[in-house]
């Protein structure tokens, strides 16, 4: 995993595919003082903080077997265009 470190706590209370705040639940998983931090710093942090998790967990995804429905379909598109 990308963040070793995570609080579990937190990121069992997310729902897959659900509209739950689901950087927001990441921020309080992964970043020092959470979501609360992110958003008092404001902008450009936000941005780069969801960036800086993207190239972290990214590695760690395995496109063919995410369960998430939603990102089945992207998946399933992109390679659409691609063939």
């Amino acid at each position: 995993m990308g963040y070793p470190r995570a609080k579990r706590d937190v990121l069992d209370r997310y729902l897959q595919d659900s509209a739950c705040g689901t950087w927001e639940l990441l921020a309080d998983a992964v970043h020092a003082g959470g979501v609360a931090a992110i958003k008092k710093a404001g902008w450009p942090l936000p941005g780069q903080i969801k960036h800086e998790w993207a190239e972290k967990i990214g590695p760690f995804m395995s496109l063919n077997q995410n369960s998430s429905p939603s990102f089945g379909k992207f998946r399933d598109a992109l390679s659409r265009l691609v063939s």
